[in-house]
């Protein structure tokens, strides 16, 4: 494995731990935002992996899914949707926000496991 991809994935790793600690401390938004990082990490891993080249420097995560031109099975695709759908919100809470979010803990351990499988499913594709 590249020294890069190594890196994209042990640091999307970190944020993913990073989230688990924000959410027992009750930082729902932070923990959201850490998941997104995560995700956004590891697939730009897959892409350094499959080109050989530095990822994009952009932060959407349909974007980067579809540039690597993988269909992960559904249900992760639906995790990084919700997940790209909450970018702005958990970025920018209040007026600059899309809307007002109710940051349930349920809702966040349930993204941090999607998470979790998302990385798998990432570090897969880059062996």
């Amino acid at each position: 494995m590249a020294p890069l991809v190594r890196y994209c994935l042990q640091s999307a790793r970190e944020d993913l731990r990073a989230a688990g600690t924000l959410l027992r401390a009750g930082h729902y938004r932070l923990a959201m935002f850490c998941c997104h990082l995560a995700m956004e990490k590891a697939l730009k891993a897959v892409l350094q992996h499959q080109t050989g080249r530095l990822p994009p420097r952009l932060h959407d995560l349909r974007v980067l899914l579809t540039r690597t031109g993988l269909a992960p099975p559904p249900r992760l695709h639906q995790a990084i949707d919700r997940v790209a759908d909450l970018s702005i919100p958990a970025r920018y809470p209040g007026a600059l926000s899309t809307g007002r979010l109710g940051w349930r803990r349920d809702m966040v351990e349930r993204t941090i496991r999607q998470a979790g499988k998302v990385l798998q499913w990432c570090r897969e594709q880059c062996r």
